[in-house]
């Protein structure tokens, strides 16, 4: 799975520019959206203490899937078996004229330190002034 941010500097209330991307080998999505980065760093953290247990599922939303929304996202970390592996579930919408209209939705596998990983690097993005994030890791 890969999973990119990117997002533009701040406006005069903390608000940032995002633009989300995220693909596994079948499938791919990409939406943009407005939201605090430190939303993002509270995530990562969330990500970082991830134990791949059942009810233990962190995830971030922004947005609606409300018509009169422009976009919506959600991006979850949950167990996919008793085993202790997991996965990032990725859902993205974006709304407006039928031919702009788009959304998807897919899962793609990955240990539970991989989590772990991908929490501790996005919150330390998050709370930077990088414009870019990338991770990559695959399967269980």
């Amino acid at each position: 799975m890969i999973l990119r941010l990117s997002k533009d500097p701040e406006d005069a209330d903390g608000l940032c520019h995002f633009w989300f991307f995220a693909s596994t080998k079948e499938y791919s999505a990409t939406v943009d959206f407005f939201a605090y980065a430190d939303e993002f760093v509270h995530f990562g953290e969330q990500l970082a203490e991830y134990s791949g247990r059942a009810g233990h599922e962190p995830h971030f939303e922004y947005g609606s899937k409300a018509e009169s929304s422009y976009s919506w996202l959600h991006v979850q970390a949950y167990p996919t078996d008793m085993l202790g592996h997991s996965a990032i579930a990725v859902s993205t919408m974006r709304n407006g004229a039928r031919a702009a209209r788009a959304s998807a939705e897919f899962s793609g596998k990955l240990e539970v330190a991989a989590v772990n990983k991908l929490g501790k690097q996005l919150a330390a993005w998050a709370a930077s002034d990088a414009r870019e994030f990338e991770f990559e890791a695959y399967g269980c």
